[in-house]
């Protein structure tokens, strides 16, 4: 699995693509550096394809934020900043 997160920073819309040799579902979290939970979602991904998936941040305020991304025994963290 591979995922990409852009643009870093980012201002309104965040750009997430998972590309997976598998199907697969991801739940996504989107969390403040204090571990507060601002956004969840989920993202399905087909076998052996890109998914891109798009994450409105607009309202959040300014600042560094994680998202976790979570599927089956997978978990990846990556943060960004919010401008």
């Amino acid at each position: 699995t591979d995922i990409v997160i852009y643009p870093n920073p980012s201002s309104d819309i965040l750009n997430i693509d998972i590309t997976s040799e598998i199907n697969a579902t991801y739940d996504v979290t989107l969390m403040d550096l204090v571990g507060k939970v601002c956004i969840e979602d989920v993202f399905l991904v087909n076998e052996n394809t890109t998914a891109t998936n798009k994450l409105n941040i607009a309202k959040l305020a300014p600042g560094t934020y994680t998202v976790v991304l979570r599927s089956n025994d997978n978990i990846q963290t990556i943060k960004f900043i919010k401008q």
